[in-house]
């Protein structure tokens, strides 16, 4: 049934059914069937309303007439927007002009304010009303500021006009105070005039740019003769927007709305383009070279059977997901939202944005590429009538302050606002260039057509994407646009970038055929007597080690242990530890880790994973693993057996080739997997490793703190300065533990350097000096600590997963940001696309290490290996699973986990095994687990709320300490996504005890104001003082409201801008008590003083805008 007049009009407009007003007679015509029953009947009762909108007549004759006109969804879209933006004037529309002739500047004035007389927008301000934000007209006078520089010498003309210009495009508009539109006026000399406008966005758009434009050149020819010439505006802008406030309960917004959920349902919510440099200011601007192209747009798109906004979406589209290494992305365009004749002369913010989702999975050709997004295109366009602000309110997703939702990159087709060249009274009026406005996107591709030419360039945020992405795009888009075009059914991969893709690779290193242990058996030789390891009091030398090694090598020999066998190491850490290893090494077999300061059954799956025969193990009482031969080398049983070894070598003769040990990861299964390493893989890090270390002041005889459990890679470091007849010092756990402690000891032990992760640097830092030379990895290192790290000197960052032997690149760390720096000799790095394809500099990717480090593969696993483990070209690769790139100096610089996979502490956890563990426990349905802080935190659904805490409990038993999750939210059900997956994004963020987090405010009267208000509009009871609001499910529109309740309570002005600032509870309230003058002030004025509403007849909000919908 057609309800309403908005129905029939957008029902007639589809079915290209046309109306015609003839004096008292409406006549309508349409193609044969196109006027059904429903359309006759609407068409009949809703006559006298249809015959009003044709006369010019305001359409709301239909509508109730206590129906309030309010500000339309743009215009509390920008409202809210301009309140967030990250610089004043961001939604100004500034447009000037070039005025040749003698100029009459009360004249100039007169017109100007006639247009704002004709065209209420211009002074409809912007107030707080009882129930939220509204117009007020008012009958303002425009005041032309007047300028005369004519006295200046050209340069210094040049110099106040940029100025002038400047400052009229950027000083920010009062919305509440300002008329919207302001003038100036500048005399260049008698005949040479610059007449700079400038408007808020909330007021007008590009279009009506162009109207004011128009008008005032035909008012100055009339010579402002009270606006002849010049017919009244049939409709007002607040006609439109009341109307449209009416239609968001029609069928057809209903239809549109269930289009752009259906559309944008599990849309990224933010593009992966590598970001910029965190509170750059200004813009990046960057031309496209498009060369004959740009002459031949509009025909290359006909003959590609789309039209030049699709040719762009689907050559941006493709360029971003390449550049970003994504296959889903948004962009945004706009629509001018005038379909209707009646508003082709209002002034007034009619613009619209739509999201234009490209799909760019499976390698489309260029071709396939364009059929997508002309089905998206046309598809978006026909539902542009809904507004994109209330789009945004009602499907509320994630959010980042001071970026748009949904999108953040934009098409704007025909970038320009205002009209050419116009001669009226014999002045020329010429089009002066636009004055550059802080980005409102993060990125957006103007395009600008002049004839038959078209120009394109792209302007940018310097803080949200890295200057050298946009460069990179520059190049691309043009590139896939030629080759895509030329060969359409090439797959985009196969286009290339554009540009040259350099190839780097360490230096190429030669070995010896021989196992890792082979190395320190020579300095046992060389070097007999000097000090091998030291533990607490305990020290061996080398020939003590070698010996030691030697009688364990035989032993495991006699019970078996042959070349290539696997053998579990269940050692505390002392001196033991190393000649353990060596003696595995020499019996020919390879060792598994298995550090006692892990869970027991965590222990034993990887025993039982691995397929070790034999655990070695000390004053320990055997766990209760089947399947393994226990060797208690200190036993009553063992030891004599031990003593009566021979200390001689056993002469088995390791190759390369064979196996050196068998580390574990996390594993998504909830098992973890084991990595086979050879013995050629070690020796490769120590060419490629220990030559770098020379910058630290290691070289042979260096004193190593040895630090890593010997169940992490990075201890293998340490194992290789027994190559170099250094002294390793085995550190107790408790030292370990205690960084006032280790300092002490690394200093009386006279330790040069030593291994660490991020996590402890950064606590031996605040410990205190002297540091020794540092090797630091194990996990990203933050900008701060790398700072710190530099400050001092003698740091290195290494970076290679488990899978490339311990180490792949190295870094000195000196002053500038983090970075990863170059691969090690013998090593290569790789950032490719997710084609496999190599990237240009700057543009992130997934890692790949190639060369000799890349281990043997998954033990027990060759279909996980297959997927990770690649030969190409006679080269083993790893996909590591790691993204990053290479900065503009050629250093690689990482940049996350393509995958949830996280570093904790160093380790790499798999978040799913450790659900997978608490769904193991009773009462525990569900389990989910996220990164949180340094660590994890854990969600899971239970009937009883003690059940999480009890698997918390449950599982730090069966899991290591560091995968054991910091807190436990319980949940009656997961929060799902309309596919029935699990949507992160709705995840409540983690709280912990008030107690111990302090996140609540407190009682006092200004804290509970806050904390009452927000809980109201949450509908909840309790708020954590630190939590976003936007997180908990919180809108702008939401905030508005907040924003209002509580300067109405206060009297204070708490403006959107602060609330966008500070979108916490605690962060509220600190604005008000800023605001107050303290928080003993804002006590104080709860409950006084309330704001006062302008005494102005106006126009609120409808309960249709202000009712937020589930």
């Amino acid at each position: 049934m057609v309800s309403s007049l908005s129905d029939l009009l957008w029902l007639a407009d589809e079915r290209g059914v046309r109306f015609q007003l003839l004096g008292d007679a409406l006549r309508t015509s349409s193609a044969p069937g196109a006027v059904d029953a429903a359309l006759a009947d609407g068409i009949r009762r809703l006559r006298r309303p249809l015959m009003a909108y044709l006369a010019g007549r305001s359409p709301d004759t239909e509508f109730d007439s206590a129906s309030p006109r309010s500000l339309s969804p743009a215009q509390l879209g920008i409202l809210i927007a301009a309140a967030a933006a990250h610089e004043p004037g961001a939604y100004n529309v500034p447009f000037a002009f070039a005025l040749r002739g003698r100029v009459d500047p009360g004249l100039v004035e007169r017109c100007v304010q006639t247009l704002v007389d004709r065209h209420a927008a211009l002074r409809s301000l912007v107030q707080a009303g009882e129930q939220g934000y509204v117009q007020v007209e008012k009958p303002l006078r425009l005041v032309l500021k007047e300028s005369d520089i004519s006295h200046l010498s050209e340069t210094e003309k040049k110099v106040r006009l940029d100025a002038a210009m400047a400052a009229n495009a950027l000083a920010p508009f009062d919305l509440e105070r300002d008329l919207l539109l302001r003038a100036e006026l500048l005399c260049l000399d008698a005949d040479s005039w610059a007449f700079l406008l400038c408007a808020h966005h909330i007021a007008v758009d590009g279009w009506s740019c162009q109207i004011l434009a128009e008008e005032f050149v035909r008012l100055y020819a009339d010579k402002a003769s009270a606006g002849a010439g010049l017919e009244p505006p049939a409709l007002r802008y607040s006609d439109f927007a009341g109307w449209q406030v009416a239609w968001l309960q029609s069928p057809e917004a209903a239809r549109q709305l269930a289009y752009w959920r259906s559309t944008l349902q599990d849309a990224p919510a933010f593009h992966a383009l590598l970001p910029g440099a965190p509170g750059a200011t200004g813009r990046i601007f960057a031309k496209l070279d498009l060369g004959d192209l740009g002459e031949g747009l509009q025909e290359a798109a006909s003959q590609a059977g789309a039209t030049v906004l699709v040719l762009l979406h689907a050559a941006l589209g493709a360029a971003v997901a390449r550049a970003g290494g994504e296959a889903d992305v948004v962009l945004g365009s706009s629509v001018l939202n005038r379909r209707h004749r009646a508003y082709e002369s209002v002034v007034g913010c009619f613009i619209n944005q739509i999201a234009l989702r490209l799909d760019c999975s499976g390698d489309p050709s260029f071709g396939e590429l364009i059929q997508r997004s002309r089905r998206r295109v046309i598809d978006a366009q026909q539902h542009q009538d809904y507004p994109f602000h209330r789009l945004v309110e009602l499907l509320n997703p994630v959010r980042r302050e001071a970026s748009n939702p949904l999108f953040q990159i934009m098409i704007n087709l025909d970038a320009s606002s205002g009209s050419g060249s116009h001669v009226a009274a014999d002045i020329a009026f010429d089009r002066l260039p636009d004055v550059a406005l802080p980005p409102k996107m993060d990125m957006t591709l103007f395009v600008e057509r002049a004839g038959e030419r078209h120009d394109a360039w792209i302007e940018a945020r310097p803080d949200r994407i890295d200057p050298a992405i946009v460069s990179i795009l520059c190049k691309l888009m043009p590139h896939l646009l030629r080759q895509g075009l030329a060969h359409p059914d090439v797959p985009l991969s196969q286009l290339g970038w554009g540009t040259a893709v350099e190839a780097r690779a360490g230096d190429a290193v030669e070995l010896a055929d021989e196992g890792v242990h082979a190395g320190i058996e020579r300095m046992a030789e060389a070097h007999p007597e000097a000090e091998a390891v030291r533990s607490g009091e305990v020290a061996l030398s080398y020939a003590e080690l070698d010996s030691r090694a030697n009688r364990i090598a035989h032993l495991l020999r006699s019970e078996g242990v042959e070349r290539g066998a696997l053998v579990g190491v269940y050692l505390e850490r002392d001196e033991w530890l190393p000649a353990v290893l060596l003696g595995i090494w020499k019996s020919g077999a390879a060792w598994v880790a298995l550090d006692p300061a892990q869970p027991v059954e965590r222990l034993g799956l990887m025993l039982e994973d691995s397929g070790a025969g034999w655990v070695v193990a000390r004053d320990a009482a055997a766990p209760a693993w089947a399947g393994a031969r226990w060797i208690e080398l200190d036993s009553a049983d063992w030891a004599p057996r031990l003593l009566a070894m021979p200390d001689s070598s056993p002469g088995v003769v390791s190759k390369g080739t064979d196996l050196a040990y068998v580390l574990y990861t996390s594993g998504s299964t909830g098992r973890p997997k084991g990595v086979e390493i050879e013995h050629r893989n070690l020796l490769h890090l120590d060419a490629g490793l220990w030559p770098e270390l020379a910058w630290l002041g290691v070289g042979e005889r260096v004193h190593w703190g040895w630090n890593a459990s010997y169940g992490f890679d990075a201890s293998l470091q340490g194992i290789l300065a027994l190559r170099y007849g250094g002294t390793l010092h085995v550190m107790s756990q408790a030292l370990r533990l205690d960084p006032t402690a280790l300092l002490g000891w690394a200093s009386a032990q006279g330790v040069e350097v030593m291994d660490v992760t991020p996590s402890q640097a950064q606590l031996l830092l605040e410990a205190g000096e002297p540091l020794p030379a540092l090797v630091v990895g194990g996990e990203a290192i933050a900008p701060g600590l790398w700072t710190a790290l530099a400050s001092r000197g003698r740091a290195v960052n290494v970076y290679g997963p488990t899978e490339t032997t311990v180490d792949a690149t190295l870094a000195r760390i000196e002053p500038g940001p983090p970075h990863i720096g170059q691969p090690l000799a013998g090593v290569m790095v790789q950032v490719r696309d997710m084609h496999g394809l190599e990237v240009p500099d700057g543009v992130p990717g997934e890692l790949y290490v190639g060369g000799g480090g890349v281990g043997r593969g998954y033990r027990g696993q060759p279909e996980l290996g297959s997927d990770r483990f690649v030969e190409e070209a006679g080269v083993r690769w790893y996909r590591t699973g790691d993204r990053g790139r290479r900065d503009a100096t050629g250093r690689l610089v990482y940049v996350g986990r393509l995958d949830d996979q996280v570093k904790v502490r160093g380790y790499r956890v798999e978040p799913g095994e450790v659900a997978a563990r608490l769904r193991d426990q009773p009462g525990i349905a569900e389990a989910h687990v996220v990164p949180y802080g340094d660590g994890l935190w854990a969600y899971v659904t239970a009937v009883d709320p003690a059940a999480g805490s009890a698997a918390l409990h449950a599982v730090r038993g069966v899991l290591p300490d560091y995968m054991v999750p910091a807190g436990v939210t319980v949940l009656a059900r997961m929060p799902l996504n309309e596919n029935g997956k699990l949507d992160r994004d709705r995840l409540p963020a983690p709280v912990r005890a008030a107690a111990t987090t302090g996140t609540t405010l407190g009682t006092a009267p200004g804290a509970l104001l806050v904390t009452t208000a927000i809980g109201d509009l949450l509908g909840v009871e309790g708020t954590d003082a630190d939590a976003n609001l936007f997180a908990q499910g919180a809108h702008s529109l939401a905030l508005a409201q907040l924003a209002l309740r509580l300067s109405r309570e206060t009297g204070l002005a708490l403006g959107l801008a602060a609330l966008f600032r500070s979108p916490t509870a605690r962060g509220i309230h600190q604005e008000l008590a800023e605001l107050a003058g303290g928080e003993t002030a804002l006590d104080a004025l709860v409950g006084g003083q309330a704001a006062n509403v302008p005494a102005q007849t106006i126009v609120a909000f409808s309960s249709i805008e202000m009712r937020v919908e589930e």
